[in-house]
């Protein structure tokens, strides 16, 4: 199996946000798969000229081949909002996340559940296919979750935004102010990511990698 990192969008932070004006990448992930293409997360939709101006989005469109499982790192806008692209394809995510689509100012649902959506719920850690599995990593959403990927080479962890970069995974803390709770569920993915002993970890919003200290 090999792994392909897509580059959905760019957006920058709005002023509320504590990384506030800040331009970032939005990264979804492609998995070459046995029985068929996996995505992980599928980046920020179309057609909503609000939010394109308020996180000043530029959209790069990669080519991405249709899958036959999606997996949702969480809910939020930005990595939800390809999935009405593929009605009937199969939609991992946490059920506690899937709980959280309707609430207000959540989410976009319209992109997140949109009509007819196969949805496959889980509750916590799930093999999803051969080689391929689900973590649940909650922090950043009750429902966050991670993809771990045994490529036959090595293991490699798609966090999504369970942590945000190297140095918080390193460090297993928050590189930004956070709430008591979801600075600690942060610390608490970070460890549980690592216990694992991946050999890469991959990221939603930073192009940095993470390996463990001595490797290469």
């Amino acid at each position: 199996m090999r792994i392909r990192r897509l580059h959905y969008t760019d957006v920058t932070a709005p002023p509320w946000h504590p990384r506030a004006g800040d331009m970032g990448p939005v990264y979804g992930y492609f998995v070459e798969h046995p029985d068929g293409p996996i995505l992980f997360d599928t980046g920020v939709g179309r057609g909503r000229p609000d939010l394109d101006e308020l996180f000043h989005c530029a959209h790069h469109d990669p080519p991405v081949p249709e899958p036959v499982l999606i997996v949702n790192s969480h809910l939020h806008f930005d990595h939800c909002g390809g999935n009405p692209h593929w009605p009937g394809v199969p939609v991992v995510a946490q059920r506690t996340e899937h709980a959280s689509v309707h609430e207000p100012r959540y989410t976009l649902p319209e992109w997140a559940d949109p009509p007819g959506t196969a949805w496959r719920l889980v509750d916590g850690d799930a093999e999803i296919a051969d080689g391929v599995r689900v973590i649940a990593t909650p922090g950043h959403t009750p429902g966050h979750q991670s993809l771990v990927v045994d490529t036959g080479r090595d293991v490699v962890v798609l966090a999504g935004q369970a942590v945000f970069d190297p140095a918080e995974l390193e460090e297993e803390a928050s590189i930004e102010p956070l709430p008591a709770a979801e600075a600690a569920a942060t610390a608490d993915a970070a460890r549980r990511i690592k216990a694992l002993r991946p050999d890469r970890v991959l990221f939603a919003h930073d192009p940095g990698e993470w390996r463990p200290p001595g490797r290469s």
